[in-house]
């Protein structure tokens, strides 16, 4: 038991002493179809390793992550991935059924992603019933308080957990924008985070194919939650709205199951995270990782990525 203890409090000392960090938390499927679509222009000239495989969302991938990982500094690393749909589909039956197939030679590129991801040592997570980010918003709840926190993705649902702690980077066309509650209020007329829940149940959400409010657009569900702050407010004001918002009432009043509905379907769990404690994604790199790295990427032939590795253009 005495050695049990002094190796705790040895584990705590290195911890507290590890100077400023960062954490990168990374939504899995976003960046890689991201990375897939981006050098995929040409549905026959797909990059391929030299024993068939389809590799180019993998390879856009690898760049991408070391990339930020660097310029942030980032000492807490973790890619997120969706296994399903989980308990938004039982919830709601067509949650995202508008979404097209996913392409085969997009598809087979996630194991192998995973595959290489743990072997250089990155934590990677998934739920059956959770969506990558309910588990993204659950690591940057944890870590928060102790370190500044980067969410990398382009899913806008992310923004309900932005705050001076947590940013999400979020690319447009050749630009990043970075998130943090400042940034979210210039783009969205002074609202909160938060408030992007209620916004979207009202408009709904095409993407995600989230009903919303039925003629509701987001002009309008900008109006309202500025003046009732939520939907909940709203519906209890129904019967009081302003004169500038009767226009509202009957389509608020058919829609209202469906606009609660909705809430639900858009808000983030933040209470189901997948770690115990923040260093359990402290990045280490190892002499390991790095032979795994240089081993797998000259059997997928990313011959030019290894000159740019071995050059320091990428550090692991």
């Amino acid at each position: 038991m005495l050695q049990l203890s002094l190796f705790n409090d040895m584990e705590e000392e290195k911890r507290e002493t590890a100077g400023e960090q960062v954490a990168l938390i990374v939504d899995g499927n976003n960046v890689l179809n991201r990375a897939y679509y981006a050098s995929a222009l040409n549905p026959n000239n797909i990059m391929k390793s030299p024993d068939g495989r389809y590799t180019n969302g993998v390879l856009g991938f690898l760049k991408m992550i070391l990339k930020y990982k660097d310029e942030l500094k980032a000492t807490h690393l973790a890619v997120v991935f969706d296994e399903g749909r989980g308990f938004r589909q039982d919830l709601f039956q067509e949650y995202k059924g508008t979404r097209g197939k996913q392409p085969d030679e997009l598809k087979e590129q996630f194991p192998l992603l995973r595959s290489l991801l743990k072997g250089i040592g990155i934590p990677v997570f998934s739920h059956k019933q959770y969506e990558a980010d309910d588990l993204i918003a659950s690591l940057a709840r944890m870590l928060e308080s102790d370190m500044k926190v980067f969410t990398l993705s382009n899913d806008k649902d992310l923004l309900q957990i932005v705050s001076n702690q947590v940013v999400q980077i979020v690319r447009d066309k050749k630009t990043d924008i970075y998130y943090d509650s400042e940034e979210f209020k210039s783009k969205y007329q002074g609202l909160e985070p938060f408030q992007i829940i209620d916004i979207k149940a009202l408009m709904g959400d095409s993407s995600d194919n989230i009903p919303g409010v039925p003629g509701i657009g987001e002009k309008g569900a900008m109006g309202l939650i500025k003046a009732f702050q939520t939907i909940e407010s709203l519906f209890e004001s129904i019967e009081h709205l302003p004169k500038e918002f009767n226009r509202y009432k009957k389509k608020l009043e058919e829609g209202k199951a469906s606009g609660v509905l909705s809430k639900t379907l858009t808000t983030l769990k933040s209470d189901i995270c997948p770690i115990e404690h923040k260093d359990d994604i402290l990045y280490q790199s190892k002499k390991e990782h790095n032979e795994y790295l240089e081993e797998t990427c000259s059997e997928l032939g990313f011959q030019s990525f290894l000159r740019d590795l071995n050059q320091g253009k990428y550090k692991i």
